[in-house]
């Protein structure tokens, strides 16, 4: 009796993990019914018939069960994205290839990507479970297919600023190259690297952000820009040892790149070593000079160094205290003047609607007429009146050399009410009445 029982036991066991079995076969099965003619119920009876594979002691861990489980999800998901996509040329009631873009667009931003992760964990299982066998092979070229989903999810994310959403998806694409082989040396691979780099960057999840940005650099991927990358978060950690050290190295690698120059040059004006900005600043001017034909954005980039090169000198002759209270006048005031004065008009020569370019240049001659304003009421009563008509007539010079300058910024910004005061005590410090008066009763 007793070895009747136990045949009858073995006998149930076996029944059971056959009906197991069979439940990956019925998933199967369905899917095929549903390939042929399209009907959801038989979707969802390959879903029910995995699900419930995917979870028994016997089936969990087969590498068939990941595999079928993987083509029902893959299934739901481009189930999904079909049907969105439907939905959105229907309402759009264009076919055109813009509105079929936009339509796949939509369906990659509002899809649940709860499938899209599922179909990849478990062909990626299949993978890992038999490596070598047939199935694997299916697998390997589904998640193929699985990553350009991924990609496009991550695109279409990015592009509208959803940058969480976007890294994690381009981190996944990312890792699923790694597990699969693909070496690092690729370009497909840096590219990719690059997105997530940026995305995490854009996500605001530095400590990725770092990681991958240090990754491209190990690679050689990118040039200049990883380093740049890292500069500007380093810098809004203020971390300006790091900051400078990471572009002290991309100049190292890349010492003719414009970026890397500029980078630098800003690590030492935020740290005041006013002597090697300006060094690094007419070095990169000069290579920019000597470029022919410059595009628009290398002109404003030229622009931008003359005007903060001549910002360096201006500040040498005009020096302030902590406090911004005007210093004594320096030694070399005239030469200073006079380079801040050529930098200036560079930059305006090179952008003349520039704001700040015309204001920069009408502000450094309202200061020089100041000082000899200054110079005058510091003088001796006796001296003063011996002096006075001289040198207010070179401060009035002055302020009229500035004079269309202030004008024209203020004509490209005519809300700026601190700039409105400047002119209205050049025009009476300078006897100009009419135009003081016709200023105050603009409303």
């Amino acid at each position: 009796m007793r070895k009747s029982v136990i045949v009858l036991a073995l006998a149930v066991v076996s029944l059971g993990a056959y009906a197991q079995n069979n439940k990956v076969v019925s998933a199967y099965a369905h899917m095929q019914n549903f390939t042929s003619d399209h009907d959801t119920a038989e979707l969802k009876e390959a879903k029910a018939a995995i699900d419930e594979a995917a979870v028994n002691e016997k089936t969990k861990n087969e590498p068939k069960m990941f595999l079928y489980r993987g083509m029902v999800y893959e299934t739901i998901y481009e189930t999904q994205i079909s049907n969105i996509s439907k939905k959105a040329l229907t309402a759009g009631g264009k076919m055109d290839q813009a509105s079929v873009q936009k339509a796949q667009t939509e369906a990659y931003l509002h899809a649940d990507t709860g499938a899209l992760n599922t179909a990849g964990y478990s062909y990626f299982q299949v993978i890992q479970l038999d490596p070598k066998s047939d199935k694997a092979d299916d697998a390997r070229k589904s998640l193929m297919q699985i990553g350009g989903h991924m990609m496009n999810v991550a695109v279409c994310q990015y592009n509208a600023q959803n940058f969480v959403e976007s890294f994690i998806f381009f981190e996944k694409v990312l890792m699923g190259m790694k597990n699969s082989g693909m070496a690092d040396t690729t370009a497909e691979y840096k590219h990719l690297l690059q997105n997530t780099a940026g995305a995490a960057e854009k996500a605001k999840n530095t400590p990725k952000a770092i990681m991958y940005y240090n990754e491209m650099i190990r690679l050689k991927a990118g040039k200049d820009l990883p380093y740049s990358a890292l500069n500007r978060l380093y810098m809004a950690q203020g971390d300006t040892t790091k900051a400078l050290a990471v572009i002290t190295q991309g100049r190292g690698a890349y010492p003719d790149d414009i970026n890397l120059l500029n980078a630098e040059t800003n690590g030492y004006l935020w740290r005041h070593q006013t002597d090697k900005a300006e060094g690094n600043l007419q070095l990169a001017i000069d290579k920019l000079s000597k470029q022919s034909n410059l595009d628009a954005d290398q002109k404003e980039l030229l622009s931008r160094l003359y005007a903060i090169l001549g910002g360096i000198y201006d500040r040498q002759a005009n020096p302030r205290d902590d406090k911004n209270q005007n210093l004594p006048m320096p030694a070399n005031y005239k030469e200073m003047f006079q380079k801040a004065d050529t930098n200036y008009k560079m930059a305006l020569n090179l952008a003349p609607e520039d704001f700040d370019y015309n204001f920069n240049i009408g502000a450094l001659y309202n200061n020089r007429a100041k000082y000899v304003f200054d110079q005058l009421n510091a003088l001796p009563e006796k001296q003063q009146a011996a002096k006075s008509k001289v040198m207010e007539d070179e401060a009035r010079g002055y302020l009229k050399y500035a004079q269309p300058f202030l004008e024209k910024a203020y004509k490209l910004h005519p809300d700026d009410h601190s700039l409105k005061i400047v002119l209205l005590h050049l025009y009476a410090s300078t006897g100009q009445e009419d135009k003081a008066k016709g200023m105050t009763d603009q409303k």
